[in-house]
């Protein structure tokens, strides 16, 4: 859930979203008068910051390549130079009552105001996320206010990773991941549908998404089928770290207002709900999509769906009907790649033409290990020593 608030005078605004390198985090466990935090502060640990395991900070560091690492703040006691930040959580005592309650401005910043008295100023850090007691009004389970550095979570909901990772989405600039104009309903991208499990499931960003990041610049490829049609491979993104940084290779494909990946169900992708080893087609709005939605308008397949025909724009004059075809998936050096035909809707598929040689054995037939069997060892039978009997 995202509350997009204009107030600037409240909430700090990232002038500079942190969507690369380090940012530093920390995560405020709130107990109130009449209730307390279902989550220990070490289980908000592991499932915020842990490397070693399905984290929040483990996931945004696979998805990004390494290009994004997600830790543990610190901060030292400006007397004793004592970290009073254990494993990036704290606990803030807050003297009133919450159960039953909504969260209102006000809770909001009094809970600011009782951190920063304790833990120095919020421009110390790059995001705090806030993990409310048990018993609050069951009627939310987490927002934040789009680019800022704030987030909210209704108790256990801090610790299922999914819906802090796609609350950390929105402060980096993401929004929703919608299908059939249906919020939420990509099931392939982290900024639909959240989950209340501990660790799962396995997914990163659909195409749109994953443009607005940058994170791969060198593998994006902008391509125009509507004057020339276009058919070669693209990666699966779970392997980009197997690419040469060259940029020969796409694992992201921009056509028009449309962007595409091969949304492989595999390594830290293998739990991806929707389209799970398609190649995934979304719309963001227009060709250059910075905070904006995104639609999901299918998926190709090479034996599935192989093909699908829709309406591309290309510019706020141009739209024309594009074929994306599917014609075969292979592995080469442990990459898996789908290999495509992307044309004007009435050309010719180009799939035959181009598909990647079958590759050669990797071990040739050898010679036989035995030789022939030789010529006989005794001479043949000798013709009689004396001639045959007279009539």
């Amino acid at each position: 859930i995202v509350t997009v608030d204009n107030n600037n005078s409240r909430h700090r605004s990232l002038t500079l979203l942190r969507r690369k390198g380090v940012a530093s985090a920390v995560a405020v466990r709130v107990v109130s008068r009449d209730t307390d935090n279902t989550l220990v502060a070490s289980d908000l640990s592991d499932r915020l910051f842990g490397m070693d395991r399905i984290s929040v900070a483990s996931q945004y560091y696979k998805c990004s390549n390494g290009q994004f690492k997600f830790e543990a703040a610190q901060f030292q006691d400006p007397i004793t130079n004592q970290n009073l930040i254990n494993g990036g959580v704290v606990e803030l005592y807050y003297d009133e009552d919450l159960r039953g309650k909504d969260m209102t401005y006000s809770v909001e910043n009094d809970l600011l105001t009782i951190f920063q008295n304790k833990y120095g100023s919020a421009d110390n850090y790059d995001y705090i996320l806030f993990c409310m007691p048990s018993g609050m009004s069951p009627n939310w389970i987490g927002y934040t206010y789009g680019t800022t550095y704030r987030s909210y979570y209704n108790d256990q909901w801090c610790g299922y990773y999914t819906l802090p990772f796609h609350e950390l989405g929105h402060n980096m600039g993401l929004q929703h991941s919608n299908e059939n104009n249906k919020e939420y309903a990509d099931r392939s991208c982290m900024m639909g549908k959240s989950y209340k499990k501990k660790t799962a499931p396995e997914q990163c960003f659909n195409g749109v998404k994953f443009a607005q990041l940058n994170w791969f610049p060198n593998h994006t490829l902008k391509i125009n089928p509507s004057t020339e049609t276009w058919t070669g491979r693209l990666a699966a993104f779970v392997d980009v770290s197997k690419l040469d940084d060259n940029g020969i290779i796409p694992i992201i494909l921009q056509v028009g207002d449309t962007f595409l990946v091969f949304n492989r169900g595999k390594d830290y992708n293998k739990g991806v709900v929707g389209k799970r080893d398609f190649v995934t087609i979304t719309r963001g709005s227009g060709t250059t999509c910075e905070n904006c939605f995104s639609e999901m308008l299918g998926g190709i397949h090479d034996i599935n769906i192989p093909t699908i025909t829709l309406g591309i724009n290309f510019d706020t004059s141009l739209s024309v009907r594009v074929t994306f075809e599917a014609c075969q998936r292979y592995t080469e050096n442990d990459i898996d790649f789908m290999f495509l035909s992307i044309r004007r809707e009435g050309e010719p598929s180009t799939c035959n033409n181009t598909l990647p040689p079958t590759k050669q054995p990797t071990q040739p037939t050898q010679s036989p290990t035995q030789p022939p069997t030789r010529s006989p060892t005794r001479p043949p039978t000798r013709i009689p020593t004396r001639p045959p009997t007279r009539s």
